[in-house]
């Protein structure tokens, strides 16, 4: 009973904190469109892109570094050095997210958004990082002085079977596999702004909050399913085992669009009503504020950039279908004290 409680209490509270990483999402985005050379798209779109994917590559290479200094320093400089970091590093990926984003828009208008949907699913797939359509942040992240900035990319070294270097691994992940999860999710978003009553904004947003209830409920239901019949499933053949893995983990990116797709109305209806000048730059900042002081700041940050885990392990992860954050209420793991790391091919780490 007590465990079933705890899930529900993640669920209902990773619901209320998504609302708050939305918020400063969409607050940032805007502002960016609003005061960042607004009458220049292809200039503005240029300099976000390259801020998000310079910005976030620098952070991902210097982050051991960083962690080495956090974890020396005492809890009133950590706590001010690593909120600066994480808002910084979400920032950044929301100018990487805008700027691709808006020359998709541009650039592909003659596209169906469902071509450019599969082939960056069929990538992703190949890639082994399918799990990266849940990157952007879902649930609470937890802040904390072990692996507050951490983020594992030695995927393309593991693709390629050489030790390519480490910095250019990095530069390859964030330019690469996140502008495939973007391409999913702009093509997912532009696929639901066609067919889900396009002209009707109301039946639109209820059917966007539709999707995404019935994907939670579905979710937990699979999961059930998988974990009483894990024997069975370890038995199957692996490429059997490979299509329900991709496909599962294709079904809850969508769930996660719809999600961010409905509280993104709410959030421009707020902001409409403040007023775009005061309402954009308040309901960011109360929404920085809120996450800070609930010492869940890494919330906004879109870590990604993962490979897909073992196929024989994944289904027994109760807490993968949301991204593999730590939950609020989920016990933490007690772990021995972490020694400096080097970046290494054999390394998967769950964020």
């Amino acid at each position: 009973m007590m465990k079933n409680f705890k899930k529900f209490g993640n669920i209902i509270i990773s619901d209320i904190f998504v609302f708050f990483v939305v918020a400063f999402w969409y607050t940032t985005w805007n502002i960016q469109d609003k005061y960042l050379f607004p009458n220049h798209h292809g200039l503005s779109n240029g300099i976000s892109l390259s801020i998000g994917i310079i910005g976030i590559s620098i952070i991902a290479i210097s982050q051991f570094a960083i962690n080495k200094k956090l974890r020396n320093t005492n809890c009133v400089i950590f706590f001010l050095i690593s909120r600066c970091i994480a808002f910084f590093w979400a920032v950044c990926g929301v100018c990487h997210w805008r700027g691709l984003w808006n020359f998709l828009d541009r650039y592909t208008a003659a596209l169906s958004p469902k071509v450019l949907l599969v082939i960056g699913l069929v990538v992703l797939c190949v890639l082994r990082s399918i799990r990266n359509i849940l990157a952007p942040p879902f649930v609470l992240g937890f802040d904390g002085y072990r692996d507050q900035f951490f983020n594992q990319s030695m995927i393309f070294s593991q693709i390629v079977r050489n030790k390519i270097p480490f910095e250019l691994d990095v530069l390859l992940c964030t330019s690469i596999l996140g502008s495939l999860v973007i391409m999913f999710w702009r093509d997912a978003w532009q696929t639901m702004d066609n067919h889900l009553f396009p002209d009707d904004k109301q039946k639109t947003f209820i059917w966007s909050i539709l999707i995404f209830f019935s994907v939670q409920i579905l979710a937990e239901i699979l999961q059930f399913c998988f974990r009483r019949t894990s024997p069975q499933i370890e038995k199957s053949p692996y490429i059997m085992k490979l299509i329900i893995h991709d496909a599962y983990f294709i079904f809850l990116g969508v769930g996660n669009v719809a999600c961010w797709r409905f509280i993104w109305t709410i959030i421009d209806k707020i902001t409409a009503f403040i007023g775009p000048d005061i309402g954009l730059g308040s309901v960011c900042f109360t929404g920085f504020i809120f996450l800070v002081s609930a010492f869940s700041s890494t919330s906004i940050v879109s870590k990604g950039f993962i490979m897909d885990a073992s196929v024989e392990q994944w289904y027994r992860l109760p807490t993968e279908y949301i991204g593999s954050y730590r939950t609020w209420l989920q016990d933490k793991e007690k772990k021995p004290e972490k020694k400096d790391f080097e970046p290494s091919i054999e390394t998967i780490t769950h964020l």
